[in-house]
């Protein structure tokens, strides 16, 4: 509930209207900061759904969006294929990725806590997009068989 009640508080606070020209200028070293902070709070709790690593998620989410709301910054060809890739699969990341991270979390103890979060999050996208691309990559298919099925 805290994840969708933050995504509603960044949602109003971005639809207000244009924020004053410092919180631009600064956005993306404030969101590295919180970023940053983040990392040092999971490094201590080892839990990825505490409620202060959400809020600095939450916080680093708002700036960077504030970023790049406010810059004519261009991803290069090869990033935006990636991006589109990822979103592509996003659904199915939704689904899978608590279970790969309860499965997998407490048997990487042995290891630095962020390159477990980095380990859990690689897998995580790469199950997601095994699973996504025979089925919710091919959602535009399904709808014209679909059509054609019931037309």
């Amino acid at each position: 509930m805290w994840v969708w009640l933050a995504g509603a508080v960044i949602f109003e606070a971005l639809r207000k209207g244009p924020l004053p020209t410092v919180w631009v200028r600064y956005s993306l070293p404030i969101a590295g900061i919180f970023i940053l902070l983040a990392g040092l709070r999971f490094r201590a709790t080892r839990q990825e759904y505490d409620l202060i690593l959400g809020i600095l998620l939450a916080c680093a989410l708002y700036f960077t969006i504030i970023w790049a709301q406010n810059t004519n910054f261009k991803f290069p060809v090869f990033l935006q294929k990636m991006i589109g890739l990822a979103a592509g699969c996003s659904l199915t990341l939704y689904l899978v990725h608590y279970s790969i991270a309860v499965l997998l979390l407490p048997r990487l103890d042995w290891i630095n806590p962020i390159a477990a979060l980095v380990v859990v999050v690689l897998l995580s996208n790469l199950v997601a997009l095994l699973i996504a691309l025979p089925t919710e990559m091919q959602h535009k298919k399904l709808a014209l068989k679909l059509r054609a099925l019931f037309a």
